[in-house]
């Protein structure tokens, strides 16, 4: 159970956009996904990747958007067309890779997407509705120790908000220039 403690500082530091690889290698007659809704075809039935390691542990992200525009149907469509739970390193080296367990669709970071090599089979699709982002967060103590601090605000440094946006990450810095992928606009 988890439960408020006001002792401790939560702090936004960046967010993290999901988007859909897809790989058409093994599936050369399905039509790529163009929105989150989509994921919920019959025609994906066993077909995604999700990031997690566990049977409990899913992108909670997705999992919220489709709830909030599908209800509780739109979750078990979701799970039925749910091959595998990868990290997201396995979705980027399966891409392309001709092997049975390389998924249609996988749910993506975009920040792993970043490192597919895109071909004629394997893309990196901007979903039409716009990417889920998941918030990336530190909780800190209040009267933490100095190092502690000094650590806090390098993570909200003008440094590392910039290799944030280089890698994919939205920062919360307002004066970086976001970096974001030429995918968006296709």
């Amino acid at each position: 159970m988890r439960r408020y403690r006001p002792q401790c500082v939560l702090r936004y530091r960046c967010c993290q956009s999901t988007c859909f690889l897809v790989d058409q290698t093994n599936y050369p007659d399905l039509e790529p996904p163009k929105k989150w809704a989509d994921l919920l075809s019959s025609q994906y039935e066993q077909k995604i990747a999700f990031r997690g390691h566990t049977d409990e542990e899913l992108c909670e992200g997705v999992l919220f958007e489709i709830y909030h525009n599908h209800g509780i149907e739109g979750i078990k469509k979701l799970a039925r067309n749910i091959k595998s739970r990868l990290h997201p390193a396995q979705m980027v080296a399966l891409a392309g890779s001709k092997k049975e367990q390389a998924p249609f669709i996988s749910v993506i970071p975009l920040s792993f997407a970043n490192h597919v090599k895109e071909s004629d089979t394997v893309q990196v699709i901007w979903p039409e509705d716009g990417a889920v982002m998941n918030p990336v967060v530190m909780l800190t103590k209040k009267n933490c120790s100095a190092d502690a601090r000094a650590v806090s605000k390098y993570f909200i440094s003008e440094e590392v908000g910039d290799l944030f946006s280089e890698v994919g990450f939205c920062s919360q810095r307002p004066e970086l220039e976001m970096k974001m992928p030429a995918l968006i606009e296709k």
